[in-house]
């Protein structure tokens, strides 16, 4: 199920933030909605959270198999891809289900990225977005899991989460101008402006892009 001993070891062995708790996380980071975090039930005795609790375990699982040496450095490049794969791999075999290697496979994939979009010197909308769209119905997960990763990653970071905590709050701000958008047009109306009578891929496609230009404040109405 897991690496071996020896592969952590060379790592530098694995770090937990013992004081982490998920419902007192998403309390105070999320705020109003901090409630979708444990309102999925993905099986009898396994919510969401203990979902999360999961993928955190997993979340470095390919860092063994991806370690190489670069200028005196061990890097991990690729881990968060194969990972995310072997997780999703892992849940299914221990009859988790599915929907717990996909919800798996979600976080892990990005996990990575909110560090990545809180190291951007000029951190745009776009990008925020973008994550949100790849991230879909886990992103506040991701969000929640990347505090935890931080906390977990050296003393030295976890001294300075507090940072980090108010860029993800900003992130949980555009989360929620995000999801108080409402499309201009429906896929119907789409159709009638462009004489199509039946529905295509590219109805969606250009819902999508037309609801990203929204967003961003590009469109604000329909003419």
């Amino acid at each position: 199920m897991f690496c071996k001993e020896e592969n952590f070891k060379e790592i530098g062995g694995l770090r937990v933030p013992e004081d982490w708790d998920v419902v007192e996380l998403k309390d105070e980071v999320l705020g109003e909605v901090g409630g979708l975090i444990g309102s999925l039930k993905f099986l009898p005795n396994m919510s969401d959270i203990e979902a999360l609790k999961l993928a955190a375990l997993y979340h470095d699982v390919a860092k063994p198999l991806t370690m190489k040496r670069r200028k005196g450095k061990l890097t991990f490049y690729g881990h968060d891809v194969l990972g995310a794969r072997i997780a999703r791999e892992s849940a299914i075999r221990l009859s988790f289900g599915k929907k717990v290697g996909d919800f798996m496979f979600t976080v892990i994939r990005n996990h990575l990225r909110p560090f990545f979009l809180f190291n951007e010197k000029r951190l745009s909308d776009r990008a925020k977005f973008r994550f949100f769209k790849d991230s879909g119905s886990y992103s506040l997960h991701v969000l929640l899991h990347s505090i935890a990763d931080w906390m977990a990653t050296s003393d030295v970071m976890k001294s300075n989460v507090n940072e980090f905590i108010e860029f993800v709050k900003g992130m949980v701000e555009f989360y929620k101008r995000m999801s108080s958008v409402v499309p201009l047009l429906s896929g119907d109306e789409i159709m009638e402006v462009k004489g199509w009578e039946k529905p295509t891929r590219c109805v969606g496609e250009i819902k999508e892009k037309l609801f990203e230009l929204q967003v961003l404040g590009k469109i604000t109405n329909k003419d």
